[in-house]
């Protein structure tokens, strides 16, 4: 085929010469080059007739281009059977559409039923799945409930437990509180004791400064006492030097 690939009908030249109606209507196929053929007119387009046989008929007979005046003529007068490319490829168009169709049905039958299948299958799988999900589902809500009943009996003995502890305790506190009454009037008692003897520290204090006062003031007044001593003496050393000197003086 020249016309790229396209064999549908179009451009379709009238006189197209039988030994010659392969490809050279610009280069596209009518696609009813076998039409023509007398063993063939009937049913020209896979099993099914196009309505246009007695056309191709009179095209068989068209060996020159352009057509005599004798083929425009027989056209013509016979108005009912003028050549309609349009019509033709609409023809050939809604045949190949039908064939399309019943094919189409036959592979939707086919389709409709590997559906209903696979459709079965699956709804079979889903039901197992269900089943198998739902089975699944109540045995863990089945060991939910094992381990929340044994969990609630833990619970119980746990406060039972706990119970038991916060009375030792509250009996064990009242026990040390009444010990720690006896501790803090103790040491109130010791505290005033501690008091007084801070008191008397204090006095003492008070006393020691007033001593050392007094032994301030005998020290100093001893250094006097001193100092007159040495004065004393020193006055009564100079009177026996001039009393000797005297007797010297008396004697010369």
């Amino acid at each position: 085929m020249e016309n790229n690939g396209d064999s549908r009908n179009r451009g379709f030249q009238p006189g197209l010469c039988r030994e010659d109606h392969s490809m050279k209507n610009n280069g596209y196929s009518t696609g009813n080059e076998d039409y023509p053929q007398a063993e063939d007119q009937s049913m020209g387009t896979n099993g099914y007739s196009t309505g246009n046989e007695d056309i191709f008929q009179r095209l068989s007979r068209v060996s020159e281009w352009p057509p005599s005046e004798e083929f425009y003529a027989e056209q013509m007068t016979d108005g009912a059977e003028m050549l309609d490319l349009e019509g033709i490829l609409a023809s050939i168009d809604s045949a190949v559409s039908d064939q399309g169709s019943l094919g189409g049905a036959r592979r939707n039958d086919d389709l409709n039923s590997h559906g209903r299948s696979r459709k079965r299958e699956t709804d079979k799988a889903y039901r197992q799945r269900s089943k198998a999900t739902k089975e699944r589902i109540q045995k863990e809500r089945d060991d939910f409930a094992a381990e929340n009943g044994q969990l609630k009996r833990q619970i119980e003995v746990l406060k039972c437990e706990i119970q038991e502890k916060d009375e030792l305790m509250k009996s064990t506190l009242e026990k040390h509180g009444n010990d720690i009454k006896e501790k803090e009037r103790q040491v109130e008692i010791l505290q005033s004791k501690l008091d007084k003897v801070e008191l008397e520290k204090m006095v003492m204090k008070a006393e020691v400064g007033r001593v050392s006062a007094e032994v301030g003031r005998v020290e100093a007044e001893k250094e006097l006492l001193q100092m007159k001593l040495a004065m004393a003496n020193q006055i009564s050393q100079t009177q026996s030097s001039e009393t000797h000197r005297g007797r010297h003086l008396q004697e010369i």
